[in-house]
């Protein structure tokens, strides 16, 4: 659940069907729950960058399925990435479908193998438990070393956010 004092003062209409009004949460200054979710994403882009929706009661309509205060959709406009609540409330991917936000800690062995990428990636889920894994194309991916040809594929890669530009994931 989001606080006040994670919301801006930002209100849009509710989006999708979604009904109701709905306020941009500020996802630096959150905790709990919605901290974690700022974790995840802040390993795709820089949170500043993230447009974080949650539902807010609206007097001519009725309240949202999932209740105020829930995260209802989330932009990264930079990365051409939106995710949408669906019926059971997990974060669901409008341009990979079918995959939705993983929000669970990965298993050891999956952490290993992501743990090439320095960090910089999240997971998406299907509804079977399947992974993929997301990385920004924001975060500049290079081996580290010298040289036009990598030394060793499994080795782990830098990522660099320091510069601008856009891209798509």
């Amino acid at each position: 659940e989001t606080r006040p004092q994670d919301c801006a003062r930002v209100v849009r209409l509710g989006t999708s069907g979604s009904g109701g009004e709905q306020v941009l949460v500020n996802l630096m200054t959150s905790q709990g729950k919605l901290r974690e979710l700022a974790e995840i994403l802040m390993r795709l882009e820089d949170l500043a960058f993230i447009l974080c929706w949650a539902s807010l009661p609206s007097a001519s309509s009725s309240p949202p399925k999932k209740g105020p205060g829930f995260v209802v959709e989330v932009e990264l406009p930079r990365l051409g990435l939106r995710f949408q609540a669906d019926e059971a409330g997990r974060l669901a991917s409008t341009g990979h479908g079918g995959l939705h936000l993983s929000l669970k800690p990965p298993s050891d062995r999956v952490a290993r193998l992501l743990s090439q990428f320095g960090g910089a990636c999240a997971l998406l889920e299907s509804p079977s438990g399947e992974l993929a894994a997301i990385c920004s194309a924001l975060a500049k991916p290079r081996q580290p070393g010298s040289g036009a040809m990598p030394r060793e594929w499994a080795s782990t890669l830098l990522f660099d956010r320091s510069g601008g530009g856009g891209g798509a994931s």
